[in-house]
């Protein structure tokens, strides 16, 4: 139990870092795409999915853009919205 809560802390820390680094680059592909992963792993999924597009539509660089289409198509999965996950799933190998 002790480490999850310090997991949750972790994570919880890493969304209030990014956010403040979104403060000072706004919109900044790499920074979105960590606090789409924080939101994520905090199963904030509507929250990730949000950061993960706006990576996308930023210019995410093609090294990690595949994971993100990975992430947006998990994260609609989870929440049982599995016609939209069906677009990103086909953008990962692409």
């Amino acid at each position: 139990m002790k480490i999850w809560i310090k997991y949750i802390n972790f994570l919880k820390a890493s969304i209030a870092d990014l956010t403040q680094a979104l403060e000072i680059h706004e919109g900044d592909a790499m920074v979105l795409y960590k606090r789409g992963l924080s939101y994520y792993y905090s199963k904030k999924y509507k929250s990730a999915i949000q950061d993960f597009k706006e990576s996308l539509k930023n210019g995410s660089h093609e090294s990690y853009e595949p994971d993100l289409h990975y992430h947006v198509g998990i994260a609609y999965a989870n929440l049982e919205n599995f016609e939209d996950a069906i677009e990103p799933f086909s953008k990962v190998n692409n």
